[in-house]
């Protein structure tokens, strides 16, 4: 780099980026369809990974940090995929291989196609 910069694909920013773009996730999921206490469990793996879970209530879904043991569904993907597909620089036929889904596929779905950032 010019300046002596690091890279934004540091753990250091990456982690924090991940973190604020997660937040978005229960709007993405405000037409999902699930029971209430159903939860989707989204792993990040690599040094800027993270885990989270998203639990529908009564009336939306909520976010929090962590996960429980079991879910109803848990998505797994590295941290640069998680980058990638929520800042839209994943391209669509790498999708499949760049997540992993164990549970209900419907609940996965609004994960692979939030966006946290428009252009």
């Amino acid at each position: 780099m010019a300046v002596d910069a690091p890279s934004l694909r540091d753990p250091r920013f990456l982690k924090a980026v991940i973190e604020i773009a997660v937040r978005g996730l229960p709007h993405a999921y405000r037409d999902a369809a699930a029971a209430a206490g159903d939860t989707v469990v989204i792993e990040v793996t690599g040094p800027a990974g993270g885990t989270w879970t998203l639990m529908r209530g009564a009336q939306r879904w909520t976010l929090q940090a962590g996960g429980p043991e079991t879910a109803t569904t848990r998505v797994q993907l590295t941290d640069q995929a998680a980058w990638k597909l929520l800042f839209n620089a994943l391209p669509e036929g790498e999708v499949a291989a760049a997540v992993r889904v164990d549970g209900q596929p419907t609940l996965a779905a609004p994960l692979v196609r939030a966006r946290s950032i428009i252009v």
